[in-house]
């Protein structure tokens, strides 16, 4: 159900004190989800990948395996990931990872962690970036949803106006339980998405092997994917030299 307008901007507000204050030097971890959290991660979605140019084979390959053997100048993971475009581009791949979303496949094994340890359905407020395309206006929007309606974003009917028939999928920019036990944001320039909450929640998601997720603290760097990284070397992919 969508909040009116008035509604959206206090529960934003009351979201975002809960975050660090926003610094224009730098973005990390806490400036998208509540530092005071007790535990924080990464997931990386797989990045999509094409093979030998345009009509080349298309495939979905893990970023530890694209980074095999790049060297991460300082700043962590955040450079190296800004790199991987020009870097497989040089290596005959190309490769285009979605900015700011995630996949609905990712999505839905986030969402069965995130309800593994809730007793019955989860109330959350679902936030969507008013930049986006898809959502128009110049506010963002936010809605009051069940967490299993999260695996489901097939359409937003809401945000295409009358008529408008097209299935796609919209991924949140923000999503918390309405008790902030949890958290999860995904930046606008970014390819990951950053989820804050229970220790127990926080280690079930890094050891999925289904997901590429690691750690984090609230002081971990975001990875913008917008800004040119310093990376070189590497495999260039799974088999690849």
């Amino acid at each position: 159900m969508p909040l009116d307008e008035r509604a959206a901007i206090a529960e934003l507000a009351r979201y975002r004190e809960r975050c660090l204050t926003p610094d224009r030097t730098s973005l990390v971890v806490g400036h998208l989800v509540p530092p005071e959290l007790p535990a924080h991660c990464r997931v990386l979605p797989p990045i999509p990948v094409q093979v030998g140019g345009p009509t080349g084979q298309q495939a979905a390959w893990r970023w530890a395996d694209v980074l095999a053997g790049v060297s991460v100048q300082p700043g962590g993971l955040a450079p190296a990931l800004r790199g991987v475009a020009s870097l497989l581009a040089a290596k005959g791949v190309e490769t285009n990872p979605q900015i700011g979303a995630v996949s609905p496949d990712t999505m839905r094994l986030v969402v069965s962690h995130l309800a593994s340890g809730a007793e019955g359905e989860t109330a959350c407020f679902y936030s969507f970036w008013s930049g986006r395309a898809i959502v128009g206006g110049t506010k963002d929007r936010v809605y009051t949803a069940p967490l299993s309606a999260a695996a489901r974003l097939y359409p937003l009917p809401e945000l295409y106006g009358p008529g408008n028939r097209i299935l796609v999928y919209e991924c949140p920019t923000t999503m918390w339980a309405t008790d902030l036990s949890w958290a999860l944001a995904i930046h606008t320039d970014a390819v990951a998405m950053y989820i804050g909450g229970p220790a127990d929640l926080i280690d079930s998601l890094v050891a999925d092997p289904d997901l590429e997720a690691d750690t984090t603290t609230p002081g971990t760097p975001v990875d913008d994917w917008t800004t040119p990284g310093d990376v070189s070397g590497g495999s260039g992919g799974p088999g690849r030299t």
